[in-house]
């Protein structure tokens, strides 16, 4: 499963604002810390704007779902309650434990705070 164009177009429906960010982290919570890593290259103001993310998961292929779905968890925290929220991930044969997570957030200039 992977977040592809269509997914991205649909986030981006309505809104005039977009931001990236991006974390990489090893170990046995290693997806989770990459997601805060990820989260931790938006300042409040761009988090508090987002009411719509994509995010793209590469892992092991040994990573549990249970631990990207805490990473999604932790994402979602970050932004609108009520956001829109589409997430992928894929493995990656060169990782070995942990992972790498890219995430595009998109808001509108009318939500700002």
């Amino acid at each position: 499963i992977h977040v592809d164009w269509s997914d991205i177009k649909a986030a981006m429906d309505g809104n005039d604002l977009a931001w990236s960010g991006a974390g990489q982290a090893e170990g046995t919570d290693g997806i989770v810390e990459a997601a805060k890593r990820a989260m931790a290259s938006f300042s409040d103001d761009s988090l508090k704007m987002m009411n719509a993310v994509c995010i793209s998961f590469a892992c092991s292929a040994h990573e549990k779902l249970q631990k990207v779905t805490r990473a999604v968890d932790e994402i979602r925290a970050c932004v609108q309650p009520d956001a829109m929220i589409v997430w992928g991930m894929m493995f990656d044969g060169q990782i070995d434990s942990g992972g790498k997570v890219t995430v595009i957030g998109f808001g509108r200039c009318s939500d700002s705070v």
